[in-house]
C-alpha cells in the first residue's frame, strides 16, 4: 500500500499515534527507568547493584520473548487491532497494579516489594510485546516512508516537551522541601505516571487499520526458528543493524540504570536532582528530534543512526572525564549543590537524551525501511529476540560495577558505544534512490534472496 500523506486514514493515525507515543514520554518522565525506578530501588532499601540491574532486565526482557511464538501467530491475521487492544488493556492492568503495590504493601518488606515490582515489569513488559507487531505494522502500512521520521520526531518532542516539565515535579516530589516522605513521592510519581500511560495505551486502541492480506497459513515453530539465522546471514543490512543494537546495549546496560544511582551514592548528591538529570534528558531527547525527523525524512535512517551512536560516545567520554575532576563547588541550583564533576554529569544526561531519542527512531524506521511486507513480522520478532539476552546484561553490568567499579563500567560502554559507532557507518541507505543519494552498493539479487529467507 502507497498511503498519500493528506488521505484521511494517513492524518488520523499520524495524529493518534503522536498523542500516543507523546502521552507515553511524559509517562515515562514520571516512572523513568534511568533516573526515578533506580532511585526507588535506592529508597527501597536495596543498595546493591544487582538489584537495579535486575529491574532494568524484567523492564527490558518482557519486550523481547514473547516475539517469536506471535509473529507466526499474527503474520496469518487480517486484523491486528484487537491485538493491540488486549496489550493495552493487559498493560493499564499491571502498571496500576504496580502502583498499588508500592502505596498499600510497603510495610511488607523491601524484599516482598521488589520482588512484586520486579515481576509486574515483566509481565508490563510481556504484555507490552504482545503490542509490538500490531503497531508496527499499522505504522508501516498507513504511513509512507518519508512520512516516518516526521511521525516518531513528533511522538519524542512533544513527550521530551512535557517531560522536561515532568523533570520539575519530580524535583519538587523527591526533594525534602516538598513534605511528601517516602513512599508517597514515589506513590505519586507512579500513580501519575500510571494514570498517563493508560490514556496513551487507549489513544492507539482508536487508529483505523488498512486493510492488509498476510500469508494464508502458519508457519511450523521450526521454520520459524530457522527464518531468524537466515535473515542474518543472507541480510547485511538486518545483520549489521542487529549488531550495532548488539553494541548499544551493552554500552546503555552499563550506563543508563546506574549513572543515576552512581551520583547518589558516590558524590552523595541530594535525590531531587534526579529531577535535573530528568529535565536535561528528556529537553535534549526533545529538542534533538526537530533533527532526527529531518534527517529521517529528508537524509534516511542511516545518518540518524551515525550521529545518535556519535551522541553515545560522547556522553561516555563526559562520564569518564567528570570522574578525574576535582570537586570544586560550583554553588547551588535550583536548590540543587553543584561541584565541577555534578555539573559535568549532569550535562552528559544531554547527549544521552539525544542519543536514546535518536536510537529510538533510526532503528525502528530502519528495521520497517528494510523489512519486505510479508516478512515483515518475522524481522520485527528476530529484532527483539536478539534483545532478549542483551535484557539481562545490567545483571552483568551490576556484578562488573561491584561496589566501587563505576570507572570500569563507564570504560566499557565506551568501548561499546564507539564499535556501534562504527557498525552504524557501514549500514546501508535503503532509500537512497528514493532520497537522490548515491546508489546500492548491495546486489540486488542479495536482497532479493534475504527478502525470501
Amino acid at each position: 500500500m502507497r498511503a498519500n500523506h493528506h488521505s484521511p486514514l494517513v492524518k488520523r493515525n499520524f495524529v493518534l499515534g503522536v498523542v500516543n507515543g507523546a502521552l507515553w514520554q511524559l509517562g515515562n518522565a514520571f516512572m523513568n527507568p534511568s533516573t526515578v525506578v533506580p532511585a526507588f530501588i535506592l529508597a527501597l532499601g536495596r543498595g546493591d547493584k544487582i538489584w537495579i540491574g535486575v529491574i532494568s532486565a524484567c523492564m527490558n526482557s518482557g519486550w523481547a520473548w514473547p516475539h517469536i511464538f506471535l509473529a507466526r501467530y499474527l503474520s496469518t491475521k487480517e486484523r491486528l487491532l484487537p491485538y493491540y487492544w488486549f496489550s493495552a488493556i493487559a498493560r493499564s492492568v499491571a502498571i496500576l497494579a504496580l502502583t498499588g503495590v508500592i502505596a498499600l504493601l510497603h510495610d511488607a518488606g523491601p524484599t516482598v516489594v521488589f520482588a512484586l515490582v520486579a515481576g509486574l515489569f515483566l509481565v508490563y513488559g510481556s504484555c507490552g510485546a504482545v503490542g509490538i507487531i500490531p503497531f508496527m505494522t499499522i505504522v508501516s502500512d498507513s504511513m509512507p516512508a518519508s512520512l516516518r521520521g516526521r511521525f516518531f520526531g513528533m511522538r519524542w518532542l512533544l513527550g521530551g516537551l512535557m517531560g522536561m516539565a515532568a523533570g520539575i515535579i519530580v524535583k519538587q516530589v523527591l526533594s525534602g522541601r516538598s513534605g511528601v516522605a517516602y513512599p508517597n513521592n514515589y506513590v505519586m510519581l507512579f500513580g501519575i505516571a500510571s494514570i498517563i500511560y493508560v490514556a496513551s495505551f487507549v489513544s492507539f486502541g482508536f487508529v483505523r487499520e488498512p486493510a492488509r492480506t498476510g500469508p494464508s497459513r502458519e508457519l511450523p515453530m521450526r521454520q520459524e526458528l530457522a527464518r531468524g539465522p537466515r535473515l542474518l546471514r543472507r541480510d547485511p543490512d538486518f545483520r549489521r543493524l542487529a549488531t550495532s543494537r548488539v553494541s548499544d546495549a551493552i554500552g546503555g546496560g552499563l550506563t543508563v540504570p546506574f549513572m543515576a544511582p552512581f551520583a547518589l551514592q558516590y558524590w552523595r548528591a541530594p535525590e531531587e536532582v534526579i529531577g535535573v538529570f530528568l529535565a536535561c534528558q528528556a529537553g535534549a531527547g526533545a529538542v534533538s528530534n526537530l533533527l532526527w525527523s529531518q534527517i529521517s525524512d529528508k537524509r534516511g535512517n542511516r545518518q540518524v543512526l551515525i550521529w545518535s551512536s556519535a551522541a553515545s560516545v560522547v556522553t561516555s567520554v563526559m562520564v569518564l572525564v567528570s570522574l578525574v575532576l576535582p570537586r570544586v563547588p560550583l554553588g547551588t541550583w535550583v536548590g540543587v549543590p553543584f561541584t565541577l564533576p555534578l555539573a559535568l554529569f549532569s550535562l552528559a544526561f544531554i547527549p544521552q537524551g539525544v542519543a536514546m531519542s535518536g536510537l529510538a527512531m533510526g532503528q525502528t524506521n530502519y528495521l520497517l525501511d528494510i523489512a519486505p511486507n510479508r516478512r515483515r513480522a518475522t524481522y520485527v520478532a528476530f529484532s527483539s529476540l536478539i534483545g532478549f539476552p542483551l535484557a539481562w546484561w545490567p545483571v552483568a553490568g551490576a556484578l562488573i560495577i561491584g561496589e566501587a567499579r563505576f570507572p570500569l563500567g563507564f570504560g566499557i560502554a565506551l568501548v561499546a558505544t564507539v564499535v556501534s559507532l562504527l557498525n552504524a557507518t557501514r549500514l546501508r541507505e535503503p532509500r537512497a534512490l528514493d532520497l537522490g543519494l548515491e546508489a546500492d552498493p548491495i546486489p540486488v539479487e542479495e536482497r532479493a534472496s534475504a527478502a525470501g529467507g
